[in-house]
């Protein structure tokens, strides 16, 4: 398979964010992909074993595929809010359409208080075109208010063990989402999946090859 990973930077207000994007090597490409990292208090950060995994996996889509770390995490400067994260996935999707003259739309991913600092953007950023998401923290944060725009079709990827996204919890908080919304329940998985990281690379994949229609891939 063509392409390269390369390390980058990019600001975020006054701070430096540090993250890795993989470039397919093709001329006009009109999407991309950012995956958001766990909770960086928690030991998050764009190493997570389930970032890396779902970020190679989607190198099948022949789309740049973009992790960072969030503010305070890794390289990356400041320190962490639990607020003002949200102004790092607009950056990063600055970032993106920056790199890329002629871009379209970018689609976000985010495993547990990753997919909370996406949904938070989608809501915002009419460039964002769809979410996907691993493990919505429910029973650990309050998620409400965020994922409500209409226009974005949204899935879900959960373990039916998981104690921070309890079965309940998640389904009632599901029913008042906006847009299009998929879930997709993995049997004994709790919130760190492991063993699964290839099923749940495979249900989002499949997502956002649905969603893209595979437009960049080769013939």
């Amino acid at each position: 398979m063509n392409g390269k990973q390369e390390e980058v930077n990019f600001p975020s207000g006054g701070l430096l964010l540090e993250g890795i994007l993989w470039d397919p090597g093709l001329p006009g490409v009109s999407g991309a992909i950012i995956v958001c990292h766990p909770h960086p208090l928690y030991g998050g950060d764009m190493h997570n074993d389930i970032v890396v995994k779902l970020s190679g996996a989607l190198e099948e889509l022949r789309l740049p595929i973009l992790r960072f770390n969030f503010r305070g995490a890794g390289e990356s400067e400041g320190v962490h809010d639990g607020a003002l994260e949200k102004e790092d996935v607009r950056a990063a999707v600055d970032f993106i359409f920056d790199r890329y003259k002629g871009m379209k739309e970018v689609h976000l991913a985010g495993y547990s208080w990753g997919l909370v600092m996406a949904l938070a953007e989608s809501d915002a950023d009419p460039r964002v075109k769809s979410v996907a998401g691993i493990a919505p923290p429910v029973g650990f944060m309050d998620c409400g208010g965020i994922g409500l725009n209409p226009s974005i079709p949204k899935i879900f990827v959960v373990g039916d063990k998981d104690s921070f996204a309890p079965a309940p919890k998640v389904r009632d908080w599901l029913k008042g989402l906006g847009g299009d919304v998929r879930v997709e329940w993995i049997e004994g998985a709790d919130h760190f999946f492991f063993g699964r990281t290839g099923k749940i690379s495979g249900v989002i994949v499949d997502f956002f090859k649905n969603i893209t229609g595979g437009e960049n891939l080769p013939p």
